[in-house]
């Protein structure tokens, strides 16, 4: 068990090797590679999305978000996701084609269709799995990517993740 949370801290530390001290311009405050990088990892431990290949994700964008969209478009498809993006005005009608929803900042009144459809949601924005609209976020804590899962908004998707991973996230109920 031990060596899993090694192996995965180890990976974490490696994409954070790739972030550079130059953030400025960057409208994401975790890099889309990191996040992709993160989130395709996280995915082989969720029971349901194992054996899935390739996950498919819905990134969920407004019109002002287009640079992000691109952003984590372009990583995700980069790291093995095949990854689409859909305003959340077209949501209602492309959710069934994807397995993970991922939801940019401003959009938590459109989490509740992940449930309904038993879609994996998640997020950049911490506070959305504070309060149980997300599933699965990345936040930074002290300067460093960490994990958060809300663990009644997993099962109302229909999700669960191995306990591994849960030992080195931060816990909602």
């Amino acid at each position: 068990m031990n060596r899993l949370k090694d192996i995965f801290l180890v990976v974490m530390m490696g994409a954070i090797g790739f972030w550079t001290a130059d953030t400025q311009g960057q409208s994401l405050a975790i890099p889309g590679r990191i996040q992709a990088a993160t989130f395709s990892k996280v995915f082989k431990y969720s029971t349901r999305l194992r054996g899935t290949d390739p996950i498919r994700l819905l990134i969920v964008y407004n019109d002002g978000q287009r640079r992000e969209r691109d952003e984590l478009l372009e990583a995700f498809n980069n790291a093995a996701v095949a990854a689409t993006a859909v305003s959340y005005e077209d949501l209602v009608s492309k959710v069934d084609s994807a397995d993970v929803v991922y939801f940019l900042p401003g959009l938590k009144d459109h989490t509740n269709i992940c449930k309904q459809k038993e879609k994996l949601s998640i997020s950049a924005h911490t506070p959305y799995t504070e309060h149980g609209q997300v599933s699965i976020s990345l936040g930074l804590v002290q300067d460093r990517p960490r994990l958060f899962i809300h663990l009644s908004s997993l099962s109302q998707e229909g999700h669960d993740l191995s306990a591994s991973i849960l030992k080195i996230s931060q816990v909602f109920r």
